[in-house]
């Protein structure tokens, strides 16, 4: 993930939410999230995350991944949640398929401009609130903190410059 340009996820919707397993793999890199150990190359990333549901809630469970890779400072994250109201897609009807292929060349073209990442000021300013409380000994541990410091980020350098 570290190399990658774009990071691309999908889950199916399960209860509104994402699959166990999507749950399970970003439980595992919860060391990446802000408040933590994030990775200088997160801020330089796109993604897109991808979901769907044979009736409501393909938009949560996407929203709720999304909102991972935001907390590991990604700053470009595109999301896609459709419901097919289909349990494949051979059952899919022709008019959702139509639609689907139309949304995913479009979100290709999208991707493919390769402009450079920016980062907002909604990321910026998360990071500047966890640097404090890093600061702060308001960190899950030291060794946290000893991680900001070791990067230069508790004296003002940040990851995406």
């Amino acid at each position: 993930m570290l190399e990658a340009d774009l990071l691309i996820f999908t889950t199916p919707n399960y209860c509104m939410m994402p699959s166990a397993p999507m749950k399970a793999f970003l439980d595992l890199f919860f060391t990446y999230w802000l408040v933590h150990r994030p990775h200088a190359e997160m801020f330089r990333k796109r993604a897109v995350v991808i979901s769907t549901a044979s009736g409501a809630g393909a938009g949560k469970a996407a929203k709720l991944v999304a909102d991972n890779l935001a907390n590991w400072g990604v700053p470009k994250i595109s999301r896609y949640g459709l419901s097919v109201n289909a349990i494949n897609w051979e059952m899919t009807p022709e008019k959702k398929k139509v639609k689907i292929r139309k949304d995913m060349g479009n979100l290709a073209k999208k991707l493919s401009k390769n402009k450079p990442v920016r980062v907002g000021i909604k990321t910026r300013v998360m990071f500047w609130f966890c640097g404090g409380m890093q600061k702060a000994n308001w960190g899950a541990s030291v060794s946290e903190k000893e991680y900001w410091k070791s990067k230069g980020w508790l004296d003002g350098k940040k990851p995406w410059k």
